[in-house]
């Protein structure tokens, strides 16, 4: 969570310094984000403690997309909103039930508090650290393909909400 936290700060450091019309500009559609670098902590997790972790990281990015999404002034970053949080819930809701099938159900939920609205920068910054967190997070869960795949539309539901913000014109 401190990588997720400083993450986010250096990516709205950087965004403070561009104006809502120019911060898209300098971005290909067609290059990759940015990914996580890898820490030197060893992962003393299990797959279902770590599952576990996973499930928490992404219900804390569903509470905060409802905070940002009441808070928010501008009309796109609130519909971009809407359709993250009307969507999530359902895929991580398939996610926990079909694993638990398998694994049994994953305990110990810790949902971050959410942090209050300041501009659509930010919100484009952590759903862009949350992307990269997702991508390197996904190799301490359970690896059947079909688990995987289902964190593949996870992680492609963060990928079109960063560009449904990129319309925040």
């Amino acid at each position: 969570m401190k990588d997720l936290e400083k993450q986010i700060s250096q990516l709205e450091a950087e965004f403070k310094n561009l104006t809502a019309e120019k911060a898209f500009d300098d971005i290909e559609m067609n290059e990759p984000i940015e990914q996580v670098e890898p820490t030197n902590e060893p992962n003393e997790g299990t797959p279902q403690d770590n599952f576990a972790d996973f499930v928490s990281y992404l219900k804390s990015s569903f509470e905060q997309s409802i905070v940002w999404h009441h808070q928010t002034t501008s009309y796109s970053v609130h519909k971009a909103l809407n359709n993250f949080y009307d969507e999530v819930l359902e895929l991580i809701d398939g996610l926990v039930e079909s694993t638990s099938g398998i694994y049994g159900r994953p305990t110990d939920y810790v949902v971050a508090p959410p942090m209050n609205y300041e501009s659509p920068e930010q919100i484009t910054a952590y759903f862009q650290a949350c992307y990269a967190e997702i991508q390197e997070d996904r190799k301490d869960i359970y690896q059947e393909t079909w688990i995987q795949n289902q964190v593949d539309e996870i992680a492609q539901l963060f990928a079109e909400t960063i560009y449904l913000l990129s319309l925040n014109k």
